[in-house]
């Protein structure tokens, strides 16, 4: 069953995957976990592909989607040629990692793999908006993140935000940062 926070990201998620991919696309899910955005990929005629670390999520996503090409293999190291995908979409994947060096050398992973002029979707919390709360100390600022997208070399082109101090009222404070692992234990045991 469904609760308002799953509703409101699921939502959030289609729209913000859903405006920057056309059908024919090759468009790359990195963190793909259970493959919620392999399958708005999927519905919007794309040629989908994912990547997770986590093996249970690999064979889940190859059962659920036949039609996407899902891999084993880590963000930080993409087994994917320079310039192949016309997309790239990471929905909450960088902000698990701990370590600011691992989030910038998985972003330069995303951004090489991605066609001249491609685009790259980044859904990340925002260390400024949840400060007050010990459980996302991982997220960067939103300066952070704008060096890391300068050094790599790409062009921001929308950055929007969401009260998630707000929301996260509303919600399990801590939803945002552990749904999945939370929700599907069983898939990050192994």
């Amino acid at each position: 069953m469904l609760n308002v926070g799953d509703i409101f990201w699921f939502n959030y998620e289609k729209s913000a995957v859903s405006d920057v991919v056309s059908a024919g696309d090759r468009v790359l899910d990195v963190g793909c976990g259970t493959g919620r955005i392999l399958e708005i990929l999927i519905k919007n005629g794309c040629n989908a592909y994912g990547i997770d670390y986590a093996k249970s999520c690999v064979m889940r996503c190859k059962t659920l989607y036949p039609e996407a090409d899902v891999r084993e293999g880590l963000a930080e190291s993409l087994p994917y040629e320079d310039s192949f995908f016309d997309a790239v979409v990471a929905v909450r994947t960088l902000q698990s990692m701990p370590e600011k060096e691992r989030k910038e050398k998985a972003f330069y992973e995303l951004a090489r793999v991605a066609k001249k002029n491609g685009r790259i979707v980044l859904i990340e919390g925002n260390a400024e908006r949840l400060t007050e709360h010990p459980s996302y100390n991982y997220y960067l600022r939103e300066d952070e993140w704008l060096e890391i997208f300068k050094k790599a070399g790409v062009k921001l082109v929308r950055m929007s935000a969401i009260p998630l101090a707000t929301l996260l009222g509303k919600f399990d404070k801590e939803y945002c940062n552990f749904e999945v692992r939370r929700r599907y234990p069983e898939i990050y045991e192994q």
